[in-house]
């Protein structure tokens, strides 16, 4: 194999694992590929690989492309073959300014266009970067003329406007605005904007507010005691403690570890009164679990994935919810589907991202009922 194709195979089986979702550091992408392919560093230059950038000397149009060049530096995770918009920039020796090569519009590239909307572009960037990172949330995003817009059941989260050289946050409520870190200021309805001036700052913004909105919708209308069973801290605690288990376990080749009182809270009715810990029988699982009710967070110490998901089997009810799995896979050792609601390397989880989807999906289970 060459090193093109063996950089190939490791980010594509690393994406269709994990996603789209995931931003690395140049130093993160060389460890990832030559913990597969050892390889000299120098053979290996993520810039080299970019939809979105292009150096002198590389034959773009016939070249790999795997990631996205952010504002900030590092690469976020695509793959091969997705389906990307926006422009190919590039920048001759000397010059302090890029210049624009192609354009990207889903997937096909074009050579040398000449004039380039670029609020069009900034548009499709950020509906795009924005879809990506809340797509594990129950939210639609949607994009009109120069405005992309985020609702949560059917209530307007917040919309945000591609100006000339920023971009406007606006439809804000005013607990955002007294929690975000941002100047805001209110407009005549009684909403509030802002302004922010990359996509990259513009993107996070947005999901910590969706993130924010939705846990104060769920706090004003709960149907279970979960959220106020253990809070995001103690769920990190809880399952980092169960991960250096589990990893023992698998070096030892023994099965240790028992359900311990995380500060979960018994509830009556329950699929288990607590949240348990299942490491194996005699010999560690290659999928040990902690599970409540029907909902399972795994961890696979032969490749440190983390997967949240339902098996197939358990719970009839999965078509009818609302919050549809990212797949079905077969995880571990087990023989049946599992309906994959997160998925993330171990070294790259959002605890506070996994937190919020367990609650919604927990919540999704409790409405329904167990049968």
């Amino acid at each position: 194999m060459t090193i093109e194709e063996k950089v190939i195979e490791v980010i594509n089986d690393y994406v269709s694992s994990n996603g789209t979702a995931s931003k690395m550091t140049s130093d993160q992408l060389y460890s990832l590929v030559t913990a597969t392919y050892p390889m000299n560093r120098n053979s290996f230059l993520p810039a080299d690989y970019c939809y979105n950038r292009t150096n002198e000397g590389i034959d773009f149009e016939r070249h790999s492309h795997l990631f996205e060049r952010t504002d900030d530096g590092n690469y976020l995770v695509l793959g091969e073959d997705y389906s990307y918009s926006g422009p190919v920039y590039y920048r001759r020796r000397g010059e302090k300014k890029d210049s624009i090569r192609g354009v990207w519009t889903n997937g096909l590239y074009e050579e040398g266009a000449a004039v380039v909307d670029m609020t069009t572009l900034r548009l499709n960037d950020l509906f795009d970067g924005v879809k990506n990172t809340l797509k594990l949330i129950p939210v639609t995003v949607s994009a009109e003329k120069n405005v992309v817009s985020v609702v949560f059941q059917e209530l307007s989260v917040c919309g945000i406007s591609v100006e000339e050289e920023v971009y406007k946050i606006f439809n804000a409520t005013s607990d955002w605005a007294q929690k975000t870190s941002y100047h805001c200021d209110e407009a005549k309805d009684g909403t509030w904007f802002y302004y922010l001036e990359t996509i990259d700052e513009c993107i996070g913004e947005v999901k910590r507010l969706v993130s924010f909105e939705i846990q104060k919708s769920s706090q004003a209308n709960h149907t279970s005691e979960l959220s106020q069973m253990v809070s995001a801290k103690a769920f990190e605690n809880a399952y980092t403690h169960f991960i250096e288990q589990a990893a023992r376990n698998a070096e030892s080749k023994k099965a240790q570890g028992s359900k311990v009182p995380y500060g979960f809270k018994e509830r009556p009715n329950c699929d288990g009164a607590e949240f348990k810990a299942q490491y194996g029988q005699g010999t560690p699982s290659a999928a040990p679990y902690m599970n409540w009710w029907v909902v399972s967070i795994y961890y696979l110490p032969e490749n440190g994935n983390i997967i949240m998901g339902i098996e197939e089997d358990r719970y009839p009810h999965l078509k009818e919810i609302q919050i549809k799995p990212l797949r079905y896979d077969q995880i571990g050792n087990k023989k049946v589907n599992t309906a994959v609601f997160y998925a993330a390397h171990k070294t790259y989880v959002n605890y506070g991202e996994l937190y919020e989807k367990f609650l919604q999906v927990c919540e999704e289970v409790m409405r329904l009922g167990l049968k």
